[in-house]
């Protein structure tokens, strides 16, 4: 669960209280992908079952275990939308996702020298 979430719904708030503070702006698109992320968990994953670091390889499925992560990391178009999530899991607290999206960036750059990843960003 989105640790975040946790806090706001624990807390003892004033119930009329019904927003949480962001300190990024975020577009509905990578909130949407959290909350599917979160929801196909049941809100209760915390930690990531992916391979450990170092990665060896730049395919998804040789590092993510889980077919359904890796599916949902395959849909996304792009590393500018593994970031935009990269970021808001990282806002809400969302360690396994967090995580299934560094290592997902990181397999990107993986094997690339300077002047390629420069071509690219």
């Amino acid at each position: 669960m989105s640790k975040k979430l946790k806090e706001a719904l624990d807390s003892e708030l004033d119930p009329e209280v019904t927003e949480i503070k962001m300190t990024i702006d975020f577009n509905k698109t990578p909130l949407d992908q959290l909350l599917e992320y979160c929801k196909h968990h049941n809100y209760e994953k915390t930690e990531t079952d992916m391979e450990k670091k170092p990665l060896k390889s730049t395919e998804y499925a040789k590092f993510i275990k889980d077919e359904w992560e890796q599916e949902f990391m395959k849909k996304l178009n792009g590393l500018d939308e593994v970031a935009a999530l990269l970021f808001a899991a990282e806002e809400m607290r969302v360690p396994a996702l967090k995580e299934l999206c560094c290592a997902c960036f990181a397999s990107h750059l993986k094997g690339k020298d300077v002047e390629t990843l420069k071509k690219e960003f």
